[in-house]
């Protein structure tokens, strides 16, 4: 995931995902039959660890103003 957000999607290859990984190429594409899929099940991820984060700060927090707040520095 942070190869993606720090170099972008179309950026990195398959080959530097493998590298970074420490996974044999095979197991990647057993569980990813191609980037398309690994990049789809990263942004399902990452979308759900953004709601869940952003859900956490308004339940944690009572006044709306302060839920922006907080839902901002989150991100």
């Amino acid at each position: 995931g942070g190869l993606f957000y720090s170099e972008g999607i179309r950026a990195v290859g398959i080959d530097r995902i493998i590298e970074e990984a420490k996974v044999a190429k095979a197991t990647l594409y057993r569980h990813f039959p191609a980037k398309d899929h690994l990049v789809a099940a990263y942004l399902q991820d990452r979308h759900e660890r953004v709601g869940h984060s952003g859900q956490e700060a308004v339940d944690a927090t009572a006044a709306q103003r302060d839920q922006v707040r907080v839902i901002v520095e989150r991100l």
